[in-house]
């Protein structure tokens, strides 16, 4: 499945993405909040979240592709990377929707 196809941009701490005709698909901004010690999130916070977002659908996709060319078997001496996969199924399951990403 493709999330919203097309590269998403990041402008300070907006995220968007933009149509055909070059006007906003969608967007969205990450607002601060409050920090454990009741302090404001930082601006670097901020962008750093909005980066993340935009990275998001590439993310996705080349977890989707390592979990489909994946060909290693289930012996003991695999456990690290088949616990590679677990995690890179689990993530996967999460930014689709098929679990609560818990």
């Amino acid at each position: 499945m493709k999330v919203a196809p097309g590269n998403w941009k990041t402008v300070e701490n907006t995220v968007y993405q933009l149509n055909y005709f070059n006007h906003n698909r969608w967007y969205f901004h990450v607002q601060p909040g409050w920090t454990d010690e009741d302090e404001r999130t930082s601006e670097e916070e901020l962008k750093a979240v909005a980066r993340l977002a935009a990275a998001a659908p590439k993310l996705l996709e080349a977890l989707q592709w390592y979990i489909e060319i994946d060909e290693v078997d289930n012996s003991e001496g695999n456990a690290f990377w088949l616990e590679g996969k677990a995690q890179a199924e689990a993530a996967v399951a999460a930014a689709l929707g098929e679990t609560d990403g818990n």
